[in-house]
């Protein structure tokens, strides 16, 4: 490993300072060059919100749960997580299969953002890092179109294809779709903060299918409690389990 290790810790963001972080990125990064708007910063911000619990399932500042290669050259932190092996759910710790901690086992290190002297906050740096990944991978293409175009529903209908997910589409969708009008305001409000200058974020190459942890249908169980969607929770959880327990026929059969 190229990166620095450090401790797993949960970090929940404060909305105006990930909108304006985002924008930043966006103005600053070549893969995109401008400012994408305030309905396409809000799609951002409300799948980051599902994919982290509003922030309170958040690692280290991870904020798309983005693997850390033996290339990364930043800071990583091990935590536990589950990956679709052969279209089942498996189950991995740090130490799993003997693993110490540091390294961890492989499939359980993930980047992660510490404040430093010299490098701007680490949930800044976080969002650099976030937006490049996403934009310079031809697999996340139409849905990095889809972002900017401000359009919830095709962007995750995108991402679905291209396996940045295995959960369910239909309550998945839902809850970005609902967490869009939960983060508009915040958007609008981040106007009024600075624009913040980029350091140098790392962007790696295309590293394939092991480039990032899929929110699976057991994910999203976990991630509804904090999610704060009264109205949507009841109904996806029923889909979801349903979707489950029709899968679990399927291998039986």
């Amino acid at each position: 490993m190229k990166a620095n290790f450090v401790p797993d810790r949960i970090t929940v963001y404060d909305p105006l300072v990930l909108a304006a972080s985002l924008r930043s990125a966006c103005i600053a990064l070549p893969q995109v060059g401008r400012n994408p708007g305030d309905m396409s910063l809000a799609v951002l911000m409300a799948q980051i919100a599902l994919e982290t619990g509003r922030g309170k399932s958040c690692h280290g500042w991870n904020l798309g749960n983005i693997k850390a290669s033996k290339n990364y050259e930043g800071q990583y932190s091990c935590f536990r997580c589950n990956e679709i092996i052969r279209g089942k759910v498996k189950w991995f710790s740090p130490d799993t299969d003997g693993f110490a901690v540091p390294p961890g086992h492989p499939q359980t290190r993930f980047r992660a953002y510490e404040d430093a002297p010299g490098l701007k906050p680490a949930s800044v740096r976080a969002s650099y890092e976030y937006v490049a990944f996403l934009a310079a991978r031809t697999r996340y293409a139409k849905a990095w179109k889809a972002a900017l175009a401000g359009d919830p529903a095709a962007y995750v209908h995108e991402l679905k294809i291209a396996g940045y997910f295995t959960a369910s589409e239909g309550p998945y969708s839902r809850a970005v779709v609902s967490l869009v009008k939960t983060y508009l305001p915040s958007v609008h409000a981040s106007h009024s903060l600075n624009h913040v200058e980029p350091d140098p974020v790392h962007q790696d190459e295309d590293d394939g299918d092991s480039d990032h942890s899929a929110t699976s249908n057991e994910d999203l169980i976990h991630m509804a409690p904090l999610l704060e969607l009264p109205d949507w929770k009841p109904a996806a959880m029923e889909e979801i389990r349903k979707s489950m327990l029709e899968e679990d026929m399927e291998e039986k059969a």
